[in-house]
């Protein structure tokens, strides 16, 4: 850590009035390669503002005199430079309570924390240290146009901020919330706006890559998103349009993941492209033409005929051989293989990279960013050999995702397990898909899913004992059981619906874009000094980021999902339809397990500590015990005790 010392006033040999007092702040800056032109001489002024005393003429905290930022010390390896500096204060000053940093260089800088003490405290004021966590950029002013106001470690309810820092923590607030403008948000922006789900289409690439508003209707309600402020596309003005690459879009620069954070993102995303794109033999492909129409039809049920290339379907021929214990037909029938679930297997395991195919080349191109296609392309040209670890539930046996057994494990310990209801009254018309998404037209052939499970005799275990299949405004359903000779195929259609709901619902849409506001509203209301902000604020970390990460390259039109999932297009709808049986008052545990019907009592039980009035039905009891219960009730206890420290209730809103 380079450490570099100066008054920080006029002169190194200024002295101070004998009847002020000296204030010593100690500043950590993260010095990196990439932010090496580091402040020069009165570049950077900081001034403090005292938390005690008023200051009637500025109607602000009493400031002190400035202090700049100078003989920083250069250093090429990635550290972090300490700096100190001393500031003069009126005697009386009091307890420091902010700080401006005004930034006239050309660079930004990142910083990381400050801390201020009396150099000769007075006999009645103890000795103390006054903290403040930064953590956050700090941009030129020419670009900002604002100074920048950074709060000591001291949380207040609005009424009862000190009065010095009360005019600050307004206009902080103000500078967040912006000032109404509809520009394109620039990076060094620190503003937090809402807007509608406006950018998931792509109109001026294709009309097919059209795709509705979500957010601001009846017909596709939505949580709002944060506004980056881009122009509409040409080709419909109520559409924003795409930034100039997938991983270029605005986030305010405190939301970023860290550069080590994104430099793993892009290389995990190399990795995957590397692994599923490049081929894996030189043996051609079977053709579309050659793969035999039930094979074509089975594909359909899951994904639209775009997303399949012709590489993939003798792959699908082994899979439904496999399912249906049929022997390899004799086009699929070679001296390297004889089971046909090897073509599978085959994906996750280490291979020999071989260049990819041209017309794979262009269409990645036209994908993703310049710098993530060519380090693949420079991958696929070393011919390295590409490892890889199998998913774990075809590391011991590759065929225990078949058995029934292991169907009903997945839905408990898997990714949907709170879809699962007690079955108190049985109703035919229920399914999984929305009666208005008919995916038929467009080639998928997608049926609704509901599966009824029973526990073991241990109870401990959920099989699978009947599965209801229906089509979108069909009458006839089906209602197959483990002796029924599709009962695989079914359990595959489970599965699909299961992956998609996941994705678009369970994970996307509950954990993402719901708390996505939330953020946004935070930010915009609750001063950084708000005891809520404070227990709040570790939640959101990297969330806003991520999220605009998914609508650049997996949510949008043409996107990951859209490719993957058998919703193909209608995917995002699907996810708003969803949004429409979501309340806020139904989030927590106790409310869940009641709503769903397997518990009992359960709300009263959290709220008065008494976790025994819980009763749980059987099938809640899941094999992997994760203490629900014991994590509800800490958290009732850590905000219930947070609440009454800060003096907080429902009428305290900032």
């Amino acid at each position: 850590m380079a450490e570099t010392t100066c008054c920080g006033l006029r002169t190194c040999c200024h002295r101070p009035h004998p009847e002020n007092d000296i204030i010593e702040g100690t500043f950590e800056i993260d010095h990196s390669p990439r932010i090496c032109l580091l402040p020069t001489l009165r570049s950077v002024a900081i001034q403090i503002y005292s938390a005690d005393v008023f200051d009637p003429y500025t109607r602000s905290g009493l400031e002190s005199k400035k202090a700049y930022l100078q003989k920083w010390k250069i250093n090429v390896n990635p550290s972090t430079i300490k700096y100190k500096l001393n500031f003069e204060v009126v005697r009386g000053f009091g307890s420091p309570g902010a700080f401006v940093v005004e930034n006239r260089c050309r660079h930004e800088f990142f910083l990381k924390s400050a801390t201020f003490k009396y150099k000769s405290p007075a006999p009645d004021r103890e000795e103390k240290a006054f903290f403040f966590h930064c953590a956050s950029w700090v941009y030129p002013l020419d670009k900002t146009e604002v100074k920048r106001i950074f709060f000591a470690n001291r949380l207040y309810l609005p009424e009862k901020t000190p009065p010095g820092l009360v005019a600050l923590r307004k206009k902080e607030l103000k500078q967040l919330r912006g000032r109404g403008l509809k520009d394109e948000r620039q990076p060094w922006d620190r503003i937090y706006d809402y807007e509608c789900y406006n950018d998931l289409g792509d109109p001026d690439n294709s009309p097919e890559y059209s795709r509705p508003i979500l957010g601001g209707s009846k017909e596709y309600p939505y949580p709002r998103r944060l506004r980056t402020g881009r122009p509409p596309s040409q080709h419909d003005h109520l559409t924003e349009s795409r930034p100039v690459g997938c991983l270029r879009t605005f986030v305010p620069p405190d939301e970023r993941l860290s550069p080590k954070k994104q430099e793993q993102l892009r290389n995990n995303f190399v990795k995957a492209l590397v692994r599923f794109l490049t081929p894996k033999s030189d043996q051609p492909p079977q053709s579309y033409q050659e793969c035999p129409k039930i094979i074509q039809k089975i594909l359909h049920f899951f994904v639209p005929k775009s997303a399949f290339s012709t590489a993939d379907f003798s792959m699908i021929q082994s899979i439904v051989d496999f399912v249906l214990r049929k022997p390899k037909s004799p086009s699929h029938q070679d001296t390297q293989s004889v089971d046909p679930i090897d073509d599978i297997v085959a994906i996750f395991s280490d291979k020999q990279l071989k260049e990819m195919d041209e017309r794979v080349k262009q269409k990645l191109k036209k994908l993703v960013p310049a710098e993530i296609f060519n380090q693949v392309v420079d991958a696929t040209t070393k011919r390295d050999v590409l490892s890889s670890q199998p998913p774990s539930i075809m590391a011991e046996d590759q065929y225990d995702w078949l058995f029934d057994s292991e169907f009903g494990r997945q839905m408990l310990a898997g990714t949907n397990p709170v879809r699962i209801q007690s079955l108190e009254k049985f109703s035919p018309r229920e399914g999984w898909l929305p009666e208005n998404l008919d995916l038929i037209e467009k080639g998928v052939c997608a049926y609704a899913t509901r599966t009824i499970l029973k526990t073991s005799g241990r109870g401990d275990i959920l099989e699978p004992i009947a599965i209801q299949l229906r089509l979108p405004d069909s009458e006839m359903d089906m209602v197959l059981d483990p002796g029924a000779l599709e009962w695989d195929l079914a359990k595959a259609h489970v599965a699909a619906n299961d992956a998609a709901h996941h994705q678009l619902v369970s994970h996307w849409l509950h954990t993402h874009a719901i708390i996505e506001p939330f953020i946004i509203a935070t930010r915009r209301q609750l001063s950084v000094m708000h005891p809520i902000h404070w227990l709040l604020d570790p939640h959101f970390k990297d969330t806003l980021h991520i999220n605009a990460l998914a609508r650049g390259i997996f949510l949008n039109a043409g996107g990951i999902l859209e490719r993957t999932l058998f919703t193909g297009a209608f995917s995002m709808r699907l996810s708003s339809h969803f949004y429409k049986q979501w309340r806020f008052d139904e989030q927590a545990l106790p409310n869940d397990l009641e709503k769903r019907g397997m518990a009992k009592n359960a709300e009263e039980s959290v709220r008065d500590g008494n976790f025994s009035e819980i009763k749980e039905k059987p099938a809640e009891k899941e094999p992997e015990n994760i203490g629900e219960e014991d994590l509800a009730k800490k958290t009732e206890n850590v905000v219930g005790r947070y609440e009454g420290l800060a003096e907080i209730d429902e009428n305290m809103v900032e």
